[in-house]
């Protein structure tokens, strides 16, 4: 596992985030961290909730 994934998985056990709540939380910019979060939840170890343009990870 990349450690950016690991990154993203320990800032996510706080909960439901939206992709700029996480991005805020650390140091990769939104494109990055998108393109991380889309891998762990095809590797099912997050889930993506679409509400409007928002997407909610936990």
């Amino acid at each position: 596992m990349h450690w950016r994934e690991k990154e993203l998985l320990k800032v996510l056990n706080d909960g439901k985030l939206t992709t700029t709540d996480i991005v805020s939380r650390v140091n990769m910019s939104k494109a990055t961290a998108l393109k991380y979060l889309d891998g762990l939840e095809e590797k099912n170890l997050v889930d993506c909730e679409e509400i409007g343009a928002a997407k909610i990870w936990n």
